[in-house]
């Protein structure tokens, strides 16, 4: 691993503040999707007839939000790719960290993201992606980490993990990966640098822990399932915890229609968060 900082992300249950999208009555999914992603669906459209030569006819019945029944096996995983990125699913979840591990590899963050994990606990299996599709991502599925009152057990997750921090994202959110890259970069050299500092909180529902911290935890006792009592049992045991206050400092979100701030088309700060952090 040489002078990275090693990252393990693990992506967890949705997050508390999710909107369950629902299609209007006789709407399809894919109907649903439209509706809010018309433009985008444009652009797709266009794609799909340069690239993989969508006939007119077929462009004209997806264009009104049909689904002609004869497609090819590329197109139709084009259309579910594009579905599954613009709901609150854990496929896009998986695939903005795959995208991420690409950026940071080719950028100077000082930080490699060594694996992503995705454990499967009670409600989060079969929702929005299968094993399979996971594993074809890169993605290593987790089985068996259930607590007794079937939420996620820390415990049985901390063998898997080989990064020196461990990032829990909330499925079902999204991120632009080279702007997460930076802001993941600056928040694990800080840490890295601060030994004593366990506990990154961005303000929203994702969160950073130092691996070593979470073993000490295992080891006298066991790890909390909830955020605010392990945070509490760091600070006992001598650590000490990093939370934003700032809007700008998310590192995943949801789309304004299902419960978050995000918005795809909003512009980017002015200042960046950290320049305010320091002063600069």
């Amino acid at each position: 691993m040489g002078n990275l900082i090693g990252l393990t992300a693990v992506v967890t249950g949705y997050p508390s503040n999710l909107r369950r999208p629902s299609p209007l009555p006789g709407e399809s999914a894919l109907q649903m999707v439209l509706r809010n992603y018309g433009r985008e669906w444009e652009n797709l459209l266009e794609s799909l007839t340069k690239e993989f030569d969508l006939s007119q006819e077929d462009a004209k019945q997806l264009r009104a939000g049909g689904e002609p029944p004869k497609l090819d096996r590329s197109i139709h995983r084009q259309i579910n790719n594009f579905i599954n990125f613009r709901v609150p699913c854990f496929q896009r979840t998986m695939k903005c960290l795959v995208d991420l591990r690409e950026d940071l590899t080719d950028t100077r963050t000082g930080v490699e993201l060594v694996e992503i994990l995705w454990p499967r606990v009670g409600a989060l299996t079969g929702e929005g992606g299968d094993a399979g599709s996971a594993e074809e991502l890169g993605v290593t599925v987790l089985p068996a980490c259930a607590g007794s009152d079937d939420t996620l057990d820390l415990v049985k997750v901390l063998p898997h993990v080989h990064g020196e921090f461990v990032w829990f994202v909330p499925g079902g959110t999204l991120f632009m990966a080279s702007l997460v890259a930076m802001s993941l970069g600056r928040v694990l050299r800080y840490l890295a640098g601060t030994p004593r500092r366990a506990f990154y909180f961005d303000g929203e529902s994702s969160e950073i822990y130092r691996v070593s911290a979470l073993r000490e935890l295992a080891a006298s006792g066991g790890i909390p399932a909830e955020t605010r009592e392990v945070a509490r049992r760091l600070q006992e045991t001598g650590y000490e915890l990093m939370i934003e206050r700032d809007p700008d400092s998310v590192l995943c979100d949801l789309e304004r229609q299902y419960g978050g701030s995000y918005s795809p088309y909003s512009a980017p700060p002015a200042i960046p968060w950290w320049r305010r952090l320091l002063g600069i």
